[in-house]
C-alpha cells in the first residue's frame, strides 16, 4: 500500500490515476448513460423519447437546496443580552448624537441578522417537511461536519434512481475529506477530482448557485438540469421549470457530462 504523506502527493498521485484511466472512466460515463435510459426518473413522451419525468426530479433538487441553504448559513444564531439604550453622558452633544447612532446601527445590524436568521430556519424547515426527512437542521449541521453518513446515504439512493451506483468507497471520495498529520483542518476529497474544472471547490459549494444564478457546484448542476431549472446549454436559472422536449433537453447525461466525468473520476479511484 502506498504511504502518502502530504495532501500534495495524494493529488499528484490522484491527477495521475485519473490521467492513466481516461478508457475506464469513458467506460463508466457509457455504462451509466446506458443505465440511465431504463432509470426510475425517465420516462417515455407522446412521441416515443426518453425524458427526464421532472415531476420525479424536483424533490432531488430540493435536498441540494436543503443543504445550500444549511451550508451557507451559521448555525445557530444566539440571542444575546438585550442591548440596552445609553444615556448621554458627555458635555458634548455631538459625541452623544454619535453614541445614539452608533446605537441604533447596532441594533438596526442585529433585528437584520436576526431575521436572515429566522428566514433560513423557516426555509429550511419547510423543505425538510416538505421531504418528510427524520432530521433537523442542527443534525444535518453535524452529520456535515462529522462523518457524513446520512449525506453519503442519501445522494447514494438519488443517483441510483437515474442508474449511477455509487458504492461506498465511491461515495467516500466524494463526500469524504482527508487530514494529514501536517496540517490542522480536514480537506474535502471532492476537490481531488474537480481538480482543473470549474468546479473546483469544498463540498459545502457543490451544492450551491452563484449570484447570478448559476449552478456554482457538481451537485447544483447535476440537480437543476434534471429538475427542468436550467436553460438549455446553459447553467444559468431558468425561472419556470421547462419541461422537456427532447432526450437532451433537463438530462444531465447529455448537458452536464462534466459533472458524470468527476463522478467517474472517483470511481476509476476506487479499483
Amino acid at each position: 500500500m502506498i504511504k502518502l504523506k502530504t495532501y500534495n502527493e495524494l493529488e499528484n498521485y490522484v491527477s495521475g490515476m485519473v490521467a492513466n484511466r481516461q478508457k475506464d472512466i469513458e467506460d463508466i460515463m457509457y455504462l451509466w448513460l446506458t443505465q440511465s435510459r431504463n432509470s426510475d426518473v425517465f420516462s417515455v413522451s407522446d412521441n416515443g423519447k426518453k425524458i427526464i419525468n421532472i415531476d420525479k426530479t424536483q424533490s432531488h433538487f430540493k435536498l441540494v437546496k436543503l443543504y445550500n441553504l444549511i451550508l451557507k448559513n451559521d448555525y445557530p444564531y444566539k440571542e444575546g443580552d438585550p442591548l440596552v439604550r445609553p444615556e448621554p453622558r458627555s458635555i458634548s452633544p455631538k459625541y452623544n448624537a454619535k453614541v445614539l447612532r452608533d446605537f441604533d446601527k447596532k441594533v438596526t445590524q442585529e433585528n437584520k441578522r436576526r431575521d436572515s436568521f429566522e428566514e433560513f430556519v423557516s426555509a429550511a424547515n419547510k423543505i425538510i417537511n416538505e421531504l418528510n426527512l427524520n432530521v433537523s437542521i442542527s443534525s444535518l449541521k453535524s452529520d456535515f461536519d462529522g462523518d457524513r453518513i446520512f449525506m453519503k446515504n442519501s445522494f447514494q439512493n438519488i443517483f441510483r434512481q437515474y442508474g449511477i451506483e455509487l458504492h461506498d468507497k465511491v461515495a467516500t471520495n466524494i463526500f469524504g475529506k482527508v487530514k494529514f498529520m501536517n496540517e490542522r483542518n480536514f480537506r474535502d476529497t471532492i476537490q481531488l477530482f474537480t481538480k482543473n474544472t470549474a468546479f473546483n471547490y469544498s463540498l459545502r459549494h457543490q451544492f450551491s448557485t452563484t449570484n447570478h444564478l448559476e449552478a456554482n457546484g457538481i451537485f447544483s448542476a447535476f440537480f437543476m438540469r434534471a429538475a427542468g431549472l436550467l436553460e438549455r446549454r446553459s447553467n444559468q436559472f431558468s425561472f419556470e421549470p421547462r419541461v422537456s422536449q427532447s432526450e437532451c433537453d433537463n438530462n444531465p447525461f447529455c448537458e452536464e457530462k462534466k459533472v458524470i466525468r468527476i463522478l467517474a473520476s472517483a470511481v476509476v479511484c476506487t479499483y
